[in-house]
Order: structure tokens, then sequence, then C-alpha cells
């Protein structure tokens, strides 16, 4: 949120001009300071048990919710409770049964108020802000929630978010869910979900490799990432059973592994496509790059999908005109690791049948430059200066 002044018309300001329109409650006009300058002081009160609510338990648990998100946006002072002058389970919901001198005297400009009803797993809330210097509620904040007992939490997000949204015109954080990497203490990464009230990220999970760049789905149902476990699994098949030194992309930082390729010319880097932007390692030192699959985006990526809906509206093909020039580009990019110069050599082995078996498949044919095309393993070993073994993996 903008640290500067912002006007606005508003309830709950720290300016006070009354007035009173029917049916709408009370609107005053006043500036609101971003974090860093005068905390805005707000009473939080536990929600009314209006039947059962054991003990108020739930009624507690949603201010504190509410109160610490309030206070995390840092436009609040949330005022001690020990400190309050009414009892929320005696006193009234509505203005007219509101001690506002008494809220004054504490020195709050708003309090609120609500209650709270529990049937087996089911709570209804309504929660109520009023207005201390205006004496009156605001009735643009208050809301009416309903679900099971594990949902008091989001609810309580939610009124905070209202709250601080009707007061900055931004929309707060707190009903938020976060999709994160962490290795939580293991030796691999697996992506993570936190959201507010959680004490620490759940994992939502067990790729038993490493996973980066997490992101929701546009309906946030899903969290789309990218895992390299298959990577980790061609790695465990060629370990031991190769003559050569086998690197793997996320074993060390990129510029080390890398270095390591560059300097020993036999060694194999196992990597994704994401690799293959910036790479530079001409000579003798790269003489095979194998692509094991198409690099076709996936059709759930939210900028791809953003662009083959605008191709569709616009009369176009998705596929044809998105995709497929995508993949041709990315294949082109993997020959260009290959080839930095008229005098280096080597094969480029593209291990998808699609690239023969498909229509597309001669249009990528025909982004590629023109090299000579070998489908033969023979042939392959043969430029190469290779013999092919008689063992077979697996």
């Amino acid at each position: 949120m903008k640290r500067r002044k912002r006007r606005l018309v508003a309830a709950l300001m720290l300016a006070v001009l009354v007035t009173t329109v029917q049916g709408a409650g009370a609107v005053v006009t006043g500036s609101i300071f971003g974090p860093g300058s005068q905390s805005f002081p707000i009473a939080v009160t536990t929600l009314k048990n209006l039947g059962g609510d054991q003990n108020a338990a739930l009624g507690q648990r949603f201010a504190a919710v509410l109160s610490r998100d309030l206070d995390l946006s840092g436009y609040f002072r949330v005022l001690d409770p020990k400190t309050f002058i009414e009892d929320p389970q005696s006193s009234g919901l509505d203005a007219g049964e509101t001690d506002f001198v008494g809220w004054a005297a504490i020195g709050a400009q708003a309090v609120v108020k609500g209650g709270i009803t529990v049937t087996g797993d089911t709570v209804s809330i309504e929660f109520r802000m009023f207005d201390v210097p205006g004496r009156s509620e605001v009735s643009q904040v208050g809301k009416r929630y309903s679900g099971s007992k594990a949902d008091l939490p989001r609810m309580a997000h939610k009124a905070a978010d209202g709250i601080l949204e009707f007061l900055t015109g931004e929309r707060g954080p707190f009903d938020s869910m976060i999709a994160l990497v962490s290795t939580g203490g293991a030796r691999l990464k697996d992506v993570y979900r936190y959201t507010f009230d959680m004490d620490a990220p759940a994992r939502v999970t067990d790729e038993r490799s490493i996973v980066v760049t997490p992101r929701w789905k546009p309906d946030a149902r899903a969290i789309l990432f990218t895992s390299y476990r298959q990577l980790s699994a061609v790695h465990d098949l060629l370990a031991g059973r190769l003559p050569y030194r086998l690197l793997r992309q996320g074993e060390a930082p990129r510029d080390r592994l890398l270095e390591w390729f560059r300097d020993d010319v036999s060694s194999v880097l196992l990597a994704t496509t994401s690799f293959w932007q910036g790479v530079d390692v001409p000579g003798e030192a790269l003489s095979l790059v194998v692509i094991d699959r198409l690099p076709f985006t996936p059709p759930d990526d939210p900028i791809l999908s953003a662009r083959t809906e605008a191709a569709a509206r616009a009369g176009r093909s998705g596929f044809e005109d998105v995709q497929l020039p995508r993949a041709a580009m990315l294949l082109k990019q993997g020959f260009g690791r290959l080839l930095r110069s008229e005098t280096d050599r080597g094969v480029v082995a593209i291990l998808d049948r699609r690239l023969v078996t498909k229509p597309y498949g001669r249009y990528l044919q025909a982004a590629l430059p023109d090299v000579p095309r070998l489908s033969d393993p023979a042939g392959v070993a043969a430029f190469l200066g290779v013999r092919i073994g008689e063992q077979r993996l697996g």
C-alpha cells in the first residue's frame, strides 16, 4: 500500500464532519495515512454468544484473528481488551446500545462488535463496525458469514479485508492463499500452501525432487508448478552406468555446473528447458544435445491460456498461431546451444516421435537448421566416431 496521505469519504476517520442520511448511516470526511504514520485506534470485541458457542471460544478466536490481521496491516493500533468498558456478552449490538462515551474515553475511534451462533459444525457470524466520534454504525462494513467451524479464521480474514478496503480503497491481503517452495527441513523442495491463520506452511506435493515456479490457476482451485521428477528419474537410471561424470541441474548453482561441464569434455549434464536460455558452451565441450520431448508449454499455463484465448477471440487458432510457433522457437534455441559458431559440430537428438508422426511435425522440422537428418543410431554413432555398446539400460 502506498505510503501517502489519502483523501476519501468514509467512516471512522481522524476528522469529524458528520451528516445523517436516511438509511445510509454516518458519513465522515477525513484522512487516513499509510503505514508508518500515526496508527488508527480500534477496539475489537469478542463476538457475543447468541447460542451454542461454549465458553465463547469461537467468538474469542474470531476476535483474535481479526485483531492480528488489523495489527499486521500497519494502519491500526488494536486496543487492549483489558481496557474495554463493555462486556461483549451482555452489551447490545446496535448503535443505541453502544457506550460511545466510554469507548471515546479509552481512545477508540472505531469499535467492532458482533454475534455468533453455533449449531453443530455450522457457524453463523454477524459483525458490525461503529464510528465512535460519529456515534453511529458504519453499515457499509458490516457483514454476515456462515460456514463450518474450520471456516471461522477465513471469516475473520474477510472481515479484516473489508475494513481495510473501506478505509484505504485497497483490498486487504488477509484472505489470500500463498503458494511457495520450501525444503521444510528436508533435502529436496516441495510446494507448500500458506494462509494467514496457519502457524506454518502445509506441504501439498510429494515430488521427492526439485520443484519451482508455483502459481495458482485462475480459479484458485489448484497450484501449477514445474517438477524435476522426470529429470531425477533419468539421473538415477544413468548413475553408475555411464563411463562419464554425470551432472544434474539443481545439485549446484547454475554457473558452477556450467563451469564443470565446460572443463570436463566427457561429462553429461541433465537439465530442464529453462537451462537452455543463455547457455554458451562452444567447441568440443558440447557435442550432443538430447531433447526428450517437444517443448510445448503446458496448456494450463496462465500466460499461454491468455494468449490462446485472445487468438480464439480474434478468429485464429490457439494451437497453430500460439503454441506451435513457441515450440518451434524453443527447438531452435536447443539447436542454438550446440551450433555457436561455423566450426561447431555435433548431434541434436530429438526423442519425441511426434516430430515425424504428427502433421504439425513438418512445421517444426521446417523451423530447424538445414543439416543432415538421421534416424539410424548407427549413423549417429559413426558421425560422432563412437561405437554403440551392446549393453542396454533398464
